[in-house]
């Protein structure tokens, strides 16, 4: 809580401008800020999304700036009706104080307008497995010419069917 700028702006996600360069002809020029593959399927009956994600420590400039690899489920549009589900790992030193990469959870109901947040920071997210340590720092991480190392993630919604075939969460 030390780091937040508030109480209520503790483990939320910041508003982040895009930062823009020139380049050396002066023309202003906007830099790339992440690279994502997109994976989709429409429907009722799907219950969860499982993903094996490459752990690296890669460096950042400032404590402002961070990086992630990251699983998102979502459901909604991208209005005032999405919801997510984002796990992965990532380096945050305005987060978590360090440059090492870390376990991480973040959740929102309203596109990030009023709900969500990161980890076990608020409430709203069950942590249904008490091994594994989110927010905790994740090692060995891989290298370019050395070992390669992941993360297993599974999101999943549970449901309980009663005897009348009824699933209710």
């Amino acid at each position: 809580m030390v780091r937040a700028s508030s109480f209520r702006s503790f483990g939320k996600k910041l508003k982040r401008h895009v930062r823009r360069d020139t380049n050396s002809n002066g023309h202003e020029v906007t830099l790339k800020l992440g690279q994502h593959a997109v994976g989709y399927v429409s429907g009722d009956q799907y219950y969860g999304a499982k993903a094996s994600i490459n752990v690296w420590a890669p460096s950042v400039a400032n404590q402002y700036e961070f990086s992630l690899s990251q699983m998102w489920v979502i459901s909604g549009s991208f209005g005032d009706d999405l919801n997510t589900i984002e796990a992965g790992w990532q380096v945050s030193p305005e987060l978590y104080g360090d440059n090492y990469p870390r376990f991480f959870t973040y959740w929102t109901t309203d596109a990030y307008q009023a709900t969500g947040c990161y980890n076990l920071l608020c409430s709203g997210f069950v942590q249904t497995n008490n091994r594994i340590a989110i927010g905790a720092a994740i090692s060995p991480t891989s290298s370019y010419t050395g070992g390669q190392f992941d993360i297993s993630l599974l999101i999943w919604k549970v449901t309980n069917e009663n005897q009348d075939g009824n699933s209710y969460s």
